[in-house]
C-alpha cells in the first residue's frame, strides 16, 4: 500500500517530504529569536533605564548651565552698562580737562598782559618820581626866591610900584613877578597831572588785583571739581573691577596733576605780580603823599605871597601922597 502510494502519488510524496523537511528547519530559528528577544528585552530595559537616568542628569546639567549662562549674561550686561557709564564720565572729565587747559592758556596770556602792565606801571612810576624830583627842585628854587624877596628890602619900593600897577587886574597870581608866576603855574599843572596819573594807576592796580583774585578762585574751584571727579571714578572702578578704562583714567589723572602744577605755578606768578603791584601802589602812594605835601607847600607859599602883597599894598598906601595927609610924608 505504501509502494502503491509512492507509485501513485510521487509528486505528493515529494511535496510532503519537502514540507516535513522544512518544518523542522523553521522551529530552531523561532526559538532562538524568542530567546534573543527575551535577552534583548532585559538588556534594553536596563540600558533604557540607564539612558533615562543619564538623560535626566544631562537635562539637570543643561538647566544648571543655562542658569549660569543667564547669570553670566546679566553680569556682562551690568558690566557693559557700568563701562558705558564710566566712558561717559571719562569723556566729560576729558572735556573738563580740555576746558581747564584752555583756561590755563588764557590765564597765561592774562598773566603776560599783567606783566606788561606792571612793566608800564613801573615806567610810569619812574616818570612820576622824576617829575616829583623836578617839582622838589622847583619848590627849592621858589623857596630860595621867597627868601630873597623877603630879605631884599632895598627893592621894596620898585616891587611896590610894580604891584600897584598890577593891582587893577584883581588876580593874586597876576600880582606876582613873572618868573614866580610862571613857575607857580607850571608847578600847579604838573602837580595836577601827576595826581590824576597816580589815581589812574591806583584804580588800574585795584581792578587788576580783583581780576587776579577772581581768576585764582575760579582755578581753585575747577581744581577741586576735577579732583572730586577723579576720586569718584577711582571709587567706581575699584567697586566694579572694570579694567578697560584703567589706563585712560591713569592718563587723565596724570594730566590733571600736570594742570594742577601749572595752576600752582600760575598762582605763584599771580602772587608775585600781586606783590609787585602792591609795591607799585605803595610807591605811588608815597608819590601821591609827596605831591600832596608839595601842594600844601605851594598853598603855604601862595599864602606868604599874599601876605607880602598885602604888606606891599600897605606900603604903597603909606607912600602915596593922595591917601596920606601926614605933613612929614608930604614933605618927603
Amino acid at each position: 500500500m505504501a509502494d502503491s502510494d509512492s507509485l501513485i502519488f510521487p509528486s505528493k510524496k515529494r511535496k510532503l517530504e519537502e514540507e516535513n523537511y522544512e518544518e523542522p528547519l523553521l522551529e530552531p530559528p523561532l526559538q532562538e529569536n524568542q530567546l534573543l528577544e527575551s535577552q534583548l528585552s532585559g538588556t534594553s530595559l536596563d540600558s533604557l533605564r540607564q539612558k533615562a537616568e543619564e538623560s535626566n542628569e544631562l537635562r539637570k546639567k543643561l538647566r544648571d548651565a543655562e542658569d549660569l549662562a543667564a547669570q553670566a549674561s546679566r553680569e556682562r550686561e551690568e558690566e557693559l552698562r557700568k563701562v558705558k557709564s564710566y566712558k561717559t564720565q571719562l569723556q566729560s572729565t576729558k572735556q573738563a580737562l580740555v576746558e581747564a587747559q584752555s583756561k590755563a592758556v588764557d590765564d597765561e596770556r592774562r598773566s603776560q598782559r599783567l606783566e606788561n602792565d606792571l612793566r608800564a606801571e613801573k615806567e610810569k612810576s619812574k616818570v612820576s618820581e622824576a617829575a616829583a624830583e623836578r617839582v622838589t627842585a622847583e619848590l627849592i628854587s621858589l623857596k630860595t626866591l621867597n627868601e630873597e624877596l623877603s630879605l631884599n628890602s632895598g627893592n621894596m619900593d620898585s616891587l611896590g610900584e610894580s604891584l600897584a600897577a598890577e593891582t587893577a587886574a584883581g588876580d593874586d597870581m597876576s600880582l606876582m613877578p613873572p618868573q614866580v608866576r610862571e613857575k607857580m603855574i607850571r608847578v600847579q599843572s604838573e602837580n595836577k597831572r601827576l595826581s590824576e596819573q597816580v589815581e589812574r594807576e591806583i584804580s588800574r592796580g585795584r581792578s587788576d588785583t580783583v581780576e587776579l583774585k577772581d581768576t585764582i578762585e575760579s582755578l581753585r574751584c575747577e581744581k577741586q571739581t576735577l579732583t572730586d571727579k577723579i576720586k569718584d571714578l577711582e571709587a567706581k572702578l575699584a567697586e566694579g573691577g572694570v579694567k578697560e578704562d584703567g589706563e585712560a583714567i591713569q592718563e587723565l589723572e596724570e594730566k590733571i596733576k600736570s594742570v594742577e602744577s601749572e595752576n600752582a605755578s600760575k598762582k605763584e606768578q599771580f602772587n608775585s605780580i600781586s606783590s609787585e603791584l602792591n609795591a607799585a601802589k605803595e610807591k605811588n602812594g608815597e608819590v601821591e603823599a609827596l605831591l600832596k605835601q608839595k601842594d600844601e607847600d605851594i598853598k603855604a607859599m601862595e599864602t606868604r605871597y599874599r601876605s607880602y602883597l598885602e604888606k606891599a599894598r600897605s606900603v604903597i598906601k603909606t607912600l602915596d601922597p593922595k591917601n596920606n595927609n601926614n605933613t612929614e610924608v608930604v614933605a618927603l
